[in-house]
């Protein structure tokens, strides 16, 4: 459900005003579709490819109908504030999540979630966030930063994907699940397959 739109950020929410079970694994996909589609607009500025910062969060919120001649339907609370924390806070062209947002997924959910470490939040103190990195079967490049300055971790991601105990992990309220990559092999010699070859093209031969 779109929300509403805040200057350049754009406010979706799901399990609201219709409750759902699976409203966490909605936004996941929904956020990883955006990231992915972004990324194939080029800016008009620079000619560049689009790289938006995307923030989630789950947990209670207060809602209600706010204004008379234009009124509008307004969500209020700790969520709101957390989840745009983790946009403000995130990395262009990823995905980050709270560890609470990791408990509302089911056990045998889809995505590949790899921690990014703890970050100083305004209002929070320093708290422990993941980056969601894509979904299961799917051959498209993981959502990696590309800044210059977040070389060590996007170096970090890419080598825990050649490691078969590393990605094809799946988190979950603090247990790691061991999944698979469709379509790519997993083995000492680290990952081959589409995915391989999508991986040598866009970060060279160093990592793959």
């Amino acid at each position: 459900y779109k929300v509403e739109t805040i200057g350049d950020a754009y406010m979706v929410a799901a399990g609201c005003p219709d409750e759902c079970e699976d409203h966490a694994s909605r936004i996941a996909r929904l956020a990883i579709d955006m990231a992915r589609v972004c990324s194939e607009v080029e800016s008009p500025l620079d000619g560049e490819p689009l790289r938006i910062r995307i923030g989630i969060h789950s947990g209670p919120l207060m809602a209600g109908v706010v204004g008379r001649s234009r009124p509008r339907y307004c969500l209020f609370g700790d969520t709101v504030n957390v989840a745009s924390r983790m946009e403000s806070n995130g990395l262009p062209g990823c995905v980050q999540v709270t560890y609470r947002f990791l408990r509302h997924l089911p056990a045998d959910h889809e995505f590949f979630i790899a921690p990014r470490g703890h970050i100083s939040i305004k209002g929070k103190g320093s708290m422990k966030t993941f980056l969601l990195l894509g979904i299961e079967g799917s051959n498209e490049l993981p959502l990696l930063p590309q800044e210059e300055d977040e070389a060590d971790l996007r170096t970090e991601l890419i080598m825990s994907m050649m490691n078969p105990s590393g990605f094809g992990r799946r988190h979950t309220g603090g247990v790691a699940n061991s999944g698979n990559l469709s379509s790519t092999s997993l083995n000492q010699d680290g990952i081959t397959g589409p995915l391989a070859e999508k991986l040598r093209e866009n970060f060279g031969k160093t990592f793959v």
